[in-house]
């Protein structure tokens, strides 16, 4: 079995798969009802590495990240462990480099937190039916928009990211743990 390194940078990881969310100005989301959202993530929760990834550079381009901070993002694997904790929350740990995350999503509840890319970030996630979870974020420092979306095709978790007119598509598999080593690396 060959194993797979993990790369470790000792700067701040420019990698969004799970930023959290809150509010913009006057914006305030209305929590949705929850009477839809059971099991609807489901399929979601589970262990996740990044497989491949798909025009991040532009996406984080749009988002003023300098090209030393780009090219170290691009070359780090992102792991990702979804648990549902009760019918309307669901934890996030992710793992980017050096980087590690942890958060407590709760469908249609705004957040605030430090953004990758310094400064603060605010928004929301939803949780929709069909396995799949939208997020609008605003990074304040460079007072920008990013959507993110995550859902199932193929037994492949999809993340998308969208700034203004970029977008990235990031492609994971699944895992059996959270911090097992690949054994179709070379």
């Amino acid at each position: 079995m060959n194993l797979k390194l993990r790369k470790y940078a000792m700067i701040p990881v420019v990698l969004f798969a799970l930023a959290g969310l809150s509010r913009f100005g006057n914006f305030k989301l209305i929590r949705q009802s929850l009477k839809h959202r059971n099991n609807a993530m489901d399929g979601l929760v589970g262990k996740w590495e990044l497989e491949t990834s798909h025009n991040l550079d532009a996406v984080l381009r749009s988002l003023g990240v300098d090209s030393i901070h780009r090219s170290i993002a691009a070359t780090l694997t992102t792991y990702m462990d979804i648990t549902k904790v009760n019918e309307e929350e669901y934890e996030i740990e992710s793992i980017t480099g050096p980087v590690e995350k942890n958060r407590r999503m709760i469908s249609g509840v705004e957040f605030e937190e430090d953004a990758p890319i310094g400064g603060r970030m605010f928004g929301y996630w939803k949780v929709m039916q069909n396995n799949r979870m939208e997020g609008l974020i605003y990074f304040k420092r460079v007072r920008k928009k990013m959507m993110l979306e995550r859902f199932l095709d193929g037994g492949k978790l999809i993340e998308v990211m969208k700034v203004g007119n970029q977008s990235c598509r990031r492609i994971f598999r699944r895992r059996n743990t959270l911090y097992e080593v690949s054994s179709t690396a070379s």
